[in-house]
């Protein structure tokens, strides 16, 4: 029920307790000033504002932690959210990798490295994904010669292809390139395991029908990342990833970093379906994602959130302007997301704390303001003292935020 459902029910049941004490006493004893005097008592009893203070002070207090923390929040309300998640979902590029591809072997075949190295970045001129601009700075690089390309398209989750001198070329994974009916060998398959198993991605170059060899594209994992992600599961979280990666290369890092789960070989709109998928298994799902590939997913999540990295893509800042994220780690560090998660739960405890310090005030107070004990011999309460037994309920409180 929301706060402000109470709060209008509070105010409603006190004014209608009051007025019922008062004419009660009033027929009872036909003394107005009686009746009056449990009127206000009893109206006083159930006043909300012991109940309208439990979280706005530690709110404010989380917040400003949290900014010193390097953390901006951008929506209040996932500080309650967050304390609940119980799955956290990485994306793979530039959160838990650094997000800074770089290419790391040259497999070629019936080709040399230069021509391998030539013919897919020419392909992926026009690139916007981080890879298909570090195979075009590479070629740069090493001053290769490249070809002019025609009709680009990138499909989504499976690679990049173009027509050069009106042959397509094509540069992604193997799965896709064989659908398209190019010729893959026994010998590259083989070669490509090995690299997935070493984390990296296999990505298969072809001209035409044939293939002409693999690049193994290496994004580094930060040295932080493991420790914090094993913090984060001994804190509860269930740590899940999510990349178009193939299935190797993900089963590798999910083996690296001892993970929950992996999901490979995913698709933006697949990603999406796999966390609408976790949350029908009842799970409060909290996402870090970059890349507009990564929108999709992100917009399925309880909580959205953006690892701001330096020197972030510049797909990454067009998502981040495009995506409506919750909560920003400025730090670019995975161990700020602990300091979030304290905070969270910090915000929560004391919430709780507070909403149930505001009931039992006024299970303590309406019953005795309204004189329900006074047949059996209680004294009235007097008004002044239920409004300071209200009021020390609110101080109360407010200390108790303080702690946040």
């Amino acid at each position: 029920m929301k706060n402000q459902t109470i709060v209008k029910y509070s105010l409603l049941c006190g004014l209608f307790l009051a007025l019922l004490s008062g004419i009660s006493y009033f027929f009872a004893e036909r003394n107005i000033v009686l009746a009056a005097y449990v009127f206000f008592s009893a109206l006083f009893s159930c006043l909300p504002l012991p109940y309208l203070l439990a979280s706005p002070i530690a709110r404010i207090r989380s917040l400003r932690r949290a900014q010193e923390a390097g953390i901006t929040i951008l929506n209040a309300a996932v500080l309650s959210h967050f304390a609940e998640a119980s799955t956290l979902v990485l994306a793979k590029n530039g959160v838990i990798t650094s997000g800074h591809p770089y290419i790391s072997e040259l497999v070629p075949e019936g080709t040399s490295q230069a021509s391998l190295l030539a013919l897919a970045a020419s392909a992926e001129r026009k690139a916007e994904h981080p890879v298909g601009r570090a195979l075009l700075a590479t070629a740069m690089q090493r001053r290769c010669r490249l070809q002019n390309a025609s009709a680009f398209s990138e499909v989504k989750g499976r690679g990049a292809e173009a027509l050069i001198a009106s042959t397509p070329v094509r540069v992604g994974h193997a799965d896709w390139l064989i659908e398209e009916g190019v010729a893959v060998s026994k010998s590259l398959l083989a070669r490509a395991g090995k690299i997935a198993d070493a984390g990296m991605t296999p990505l298969f170059v072809s001209y035409g029908k044939h293939t002409r060899g693999i690049i193994a594209i290496r994004d580094d994992i930060p040295d932080e990342v493991a420790p914090s992600l094993h913090r984060l599961q001994r804190r509860g979280l269930s740590v899940h990833m999510m990349t178009g990666d193939p299935l190797r290369t993900a089963s590798a890092i999910k083996k690296q970093l001892a993970l929950n789960g992996a999901s490979a070989a995913l698709s933006p709109s697949e990603k999406a379906r796999e966390v609408q998928l976790l949350r029908t298994h009842g799970h409060i799902i909290a996402m870090i994602g970059a890349g507009a590939r990564d929108a999709a997913a992100l917009g399925e999540a309880d909580v959205r959130i953006q690892l701001v990295r330096k020197g972030s893509d510049a797909e990454s800042q067009h998502a981040a302007e495009h995506t409506a994220y919750d909560v920003r780690l400025e730090s670019g560090h995975m161990e700020s997301l602990l300091s979030f998660l304290a905070i969270s739960r910090k915000f929560a405890s004391l919430t709780r704390e507070n909403r149930t310090l505001a009931v039992l005030t006024w299970i303590l107070l309406v019953p005795a303001a309204t004189g329900v004990f006074h047949p059996f011999g209680a004294p009235l309460v007097p008004p002044l003292i239920t409004l300071l037994g209200v009021l020390l309920a609110s101080l109360l409180i407010v200390l108790n935020s303080l702690r946040a």
